[in-house]
């Protein structure tokens, strides 16, 4: 976690003097004592190929059904020989069948996380099955993204000894949520504690600081909620939402910052965020509702349309990041495994590997949604576009048709996201490809 540039110096200090300009020092990130780290591992990721995903080419089904990595990420991890189907590496066209299994190798670098866990129960909790724990911000409940080692679960496991824990917990939180949480130490104490807070047995409450003078009294939103985006984890108000129910009581109110502290009562998933939303008073920090380049002027308060459209428009990446991305693509492809002495890159069978990967368009060539494509008959027919690179991926897990405007939210969300991920894949020797382009 500590070096942010994978790749190794091309100068020694063996080479001898030098004309040219010295290499700078590779920039190191220090560590924060107030971060939990894990050290970078090996690490495959395995599933079976569920129902929706039979029949669909390999590079189109991961790179559509898994957000958290680029398109470049995942044809550079084919190329690399790290994907693989029922043990074979696989290529960017092979179909992926009923009871296949596939897999994907990588050294893995978890993002640090804010804050540590807390068990802040004692021998009688424990006599009871149950443990207390309390969850800092940013640390996910379960395994989920580009967290393992780093979640609830597995810190519980590690850095407290607690083997015999369920991952059925009783109260789930949002990763960005800090709180208390119930967790059980037996199944038959899981499915007992669910069953209190399903029939509301159980007391909880929260406190959310929201921006702007939250009005005094009490209220009341009955706004139903639906998923959109399952990548992104979406959520907004619609009229074919889950019903859902939250009241809010202001409890302080801090003119200098322009925040307000208040209580809601009840939460489902994302609801006390979007709720707030949609009331004009978000979170202070949220990092995907209140983000005023994604919601527009009026950060989603009321709503958004949700007048259905069929539009789609590929995502399109900023010139400096797609100069800083064809910069790293040309270092990986001189660095993965394969690389001869005439500088010629190959995938294991003599196809030369930098034939294999796609070109990444110079900064200039990259265009606008507004601009259209200049068409040569007597050119060779492009290559068929994958539905991420064409916007038709946007909508497939969202159980309604999608307005223009939620097209846009979902859109400029991931845009946001893959600008922010770094995405490495370790090669078969230890060499690290690193091709993120933040």
């Amino acid at each position: 976690m500590d070096a942010i540039n994978a790749f190794p110096s091309s100068s020694s200090p063996e080479a001898g003097p030098s004309t040219s300009a010295p290499t700078p020092p590779t920039p190191v990130l220090a560590r924060d004592p107030l971060l939990r780290y894990v050290p970078p591992y090996w690490h495959a990721f395995s599933t079976m190929a569920k129902g929706r995903w039979w029949n669909r080419e390999i590079l189109e089904l991961i790179s559509t059904e898994f957000r958290d990595r680029s398109l470049e990420y995942y044809r550079l991890a084919l190329a690399a020989g790290v994907t693989t189907i029922n043990g074979k590496q696989a290529r960017p066209g092979d179909i992926v069948r009923n009871g296949d299994r596939i897999q994907n190798v990588v050294h893995w670098h978890e993002p640090p996380v804010t804050g540590r866990v807390q068990v802040v129960s004692g021998e009688k909790e424990l006599a009871k099955q149950l443990i207390v724990v309390m969850k800092p911000g940013s640390v996910p409940v379960h395994a989920a993204g580009r967290y393992y080692k780093n979640s609830l679960i597995e810190i519980l496991k590690s850095d407290f000894g607690l083997d015999r824990i369920y991952s059925i917990t009783v109260n789930r939180l949002d990763r960005l949520t800090s709180g208390l949480m119930l967790v059980a130490t037996t199944l038959q104490r899981a499915n007992e504690l669910c069953k209190q807070f399903a029939e509301n047995r159980v007391k909880k409450e929260y406190l959310a600081r929201v921006a702007g003078e939250f009005p005094e009294e009490e209220t009341t939103i009955s706004e139903p909620l639906l998923t959109i985006d399952r990548q992104m984890g979406l959520v907004v108000v619609h009229p074919s939402g889950k019903p859902s129910i939250t009241v809010f009581q202001r409890l302080s109110y801090v003119a200098i910052s322009h925040t307000s502290v208040c209580q809601p009562k009840t939460g489902r998933t994302h609801q006390i965020r979007v709720h707030l939303q949609y009331l004009g008073y978000t979170i202070t920090n949220d990092p995907i509702y209140r983000a005023d380049n994604v919601w527009g002027r009026e950060g989603g308060k009321g709503g958004i349309a949700l007048t259905p459209t069929e539009e789609r428009t590929p995502s399109v990446m900023p010139e400096e990041a797609a100069r800083a991305l064809n910069l790293k693509l040309e270092e990986a492809r001189r660095r993965v495994d394969g690389l001869g002495g005439d500088g010629v890159l190959g995938t294991g069978d003599g196809v030369p590997l930098a034939d294999t990967l796609p070109a990444t368009p110079a900064p200039e060539e990259v265009r606008s949604d507004a601009e259209s494509p200049v068409v040569d008959d007597t050119a060779t027919p492009p290559a068929t576009l994958l539905p991420r690179e064409t916007g038709a991926d946007i909508g497939l897990s969202s159980p309604v048709p999608l307005s223009s405007q939620a097209i846009q939210i979902i859109k400029s969300l991931r845009d946001q996201k893959d600008m922010l991920h770094p995405h490495c894949v370790q090669t078969a020797s230890g060499r690290s490809v690193d091709a993120r382009y933040t």
